[in-house]
């Protein structure tokens, strides 16, 4: 797969990712309802958060969308949301920001495809998707695909305990655990 060779290249050229780095994904909008993708991708943000590193939940170049509807979005002439409507106006593209910065093809390659599960869904999403339980039913997530998701979950949960002792807030920690008791309970 040429994203799988692009990040193996990048990776043996030396060049880094930190906590300061963010992945950014752009989904071509030109043949997709972009009202219907914001909204089903509003529907999963939450969902999608348990993905995120404390880091990345809380900057303030992905902050979580509030509006519930593209217009709604666009209306707010600011690309610093987790999705960010304003580069359709400029791209023709829906660019979701929330994913921290790697390199690393197991993290990014399942992100990605689940993402297209959602750009390609092809009604509204009735609710909310919370929980991976959810979204396998909702998105029809073959097994690997969840097995993968399942284990980021648990990573991030991993790194977040591990950062608690830095923490000023119960919020972060809180998050994780509930991240955590989603994904025993899917």
């Amino acid at each position: 797969a040429p994203l799988i060779k692009i990040l193996s290249v990048l990776s043996g050229m030396g060049f880094p990712t930190n906590e300061q780095c963010g992945t950014h994904v752009h989904f071509d909008m030109r043949k997709r309802d972009v009202k219907l993708v914001y909204q089903n991708l509003f529907k999963t943000q939450k969902f999608l958060r348990k993905f995120l590193t404390r880091n990345r939940k809380y900057n303030r170049f992905c902050k979580m969308n509030k509006a519930d509807t593209f217009d709604k979005q666009l209306g707010l002439c600011d690309r610093y949301y987790s999705f960010n409507a304003e580069s359709y106006r400029r791209h023709n593209t829906l660019e979701v920001r929330m994913h921290q910065g790697t390199l690393k093809a197991d993290e990014l390659v399942p992100w990605i495809n689940f993402l297209l599960r959602i750009m390609n869904y092809t009604g509204p999403i009735e609710g909310t998707v919370n929980t991976l339980k959810q979204a396998k039913k909702q998105f029809d997530i073959d097994e690997k695909l969840a097995h993968s998701l399942e284990s980021r979950i648990l990573t991030v949960f991993g790194r977040a305990t591990r950062a608690t002792s830095e923490v000023t807030t119960a919020r972060p920690f809180h998050d994780s655990i509930t991240d955590l008791l989603d994904v025993l309970r899917s």
